[in-house]
């Protein structure tokens, strides 16, 4: 599955983990009380390519990436090993998930979001993954 491949490979990777420690997180923060910085990521779209005879099985994944810190310059540090992690990723992620392309979709600064000790930044950065359906 797509997700628990994601989570797995953003989980091991030593230079990401450098500056988040344990803190990737599947749609939402857990609580208020979460340390920064912080990686959310969920699912925006899916498309499934057809044709005349149905559905293909290969599909398009769009994964939302937000990387939350205290400063700006974390959010974005974030955020770049991020992409560098999964921008043209091809392969096998560590669950299974076999994954054919990958592209950045998008990148932007978010505006800053109210947090437990003042404001915090948000980085969003979209990758579409493309992948055949198990």
């Amino acid at each position: 599955m797509l997700e628990a491949g994601v989570f797995q490979l953003l989980s091991t990777n030593a230079a990401l983990q450098a500056l988040i420690a344990d803190r990737v997180f599947f749609v939402k923060m857990p609580a208020k009380e979460t340390l920064l910085p912080a990686v959310v990521f969920q699912i925006i779209t899916t498309r499934t390519v057809y044709s005349a005879t149905g559905p293909s099985g290969f599909r398009f994944v769009h994964v939302q990436f937000d990387s939350y810190a205290e400063a700006y310059s974390d959010a974005v540090a974030i955020s770049r090993l991020l992409r560098t992690a999964l921008a043209a990723f091809v392969g096998p992620l560590p669950d299974g998930t076999l994954i054919h392309g990958s592209i950045v979709m998008n990148e932007m600064d978010m505006p800053y979001e109210p947090g437990t000790s003042g404001y915090v930044f948000r980085r969003l950065l979209e990758i579409e993954f493309q992948q055949i359906d198990n």
